[in-house]
């Protein structure tokens, strides 16, 4: 018997997994949406390891996905902030040009301070799940 033919390296068998894409996809999907933001909390969500979820994402299955956060503007608040506007630029007799107001008296309050949603929100996604919608009245 030849020698090299005892340590010969057998072909690799690819390992067997515990669980089907499919599954996957049901518990994934199944899950409440804020779980999905990053891989720990989806793996806790679904019971499915950390690593079998990265390898997923790495060959392109699961999908990472961005969702940003987008006005929803109405007439009436388009109404309001032309209105605003307006109230502040004054055309005085004689003069063929506009003047602004200089607005010491106004006080901005800059707003995303007191947010408390995250402008930009990454979550995972099983192959056949959407992007959720998210609006806000005032966007930043």
């Amino acid at each position: 018997m030849d020698a090299r033919a005892l340590f010969a390296e057998r072909p690799r068998k690819p390992k067997k997994t515990k669980r089907i894409k499919d599954e996957i996809a049901r518990l994934v999907a199944g899950g409440p949406l804020c779980d999905h933001q990053s891989l720990e909390s989806l793996a806790n969500a679904t019971a499915v390891p950390k690593t079998t979820l990265w390898r997923h994402l790495k060959s392109g299955w699961l999908r990472r996905a961005v969702s940003y956060v987008t006005p929803t503007l109405t007439m009436e608040h388009k109404e309001h902030r032309l209105r605003y506007c307006l109230m502040h630029v004054h055309r005085p007799i004689g003069v063929s040009g506009f003047k602004m107001d200089h607005m010491y008296d106004v006080v901005h309050i800059d707003e995303k301070l007191f947010n408390m949603y995250k402008g930009v929100t990454r979550y995972y996604l099983a192959p056949d799940e959407g992007l959720p919608y998210r609006s806000t009245p005032n966007k930043r």
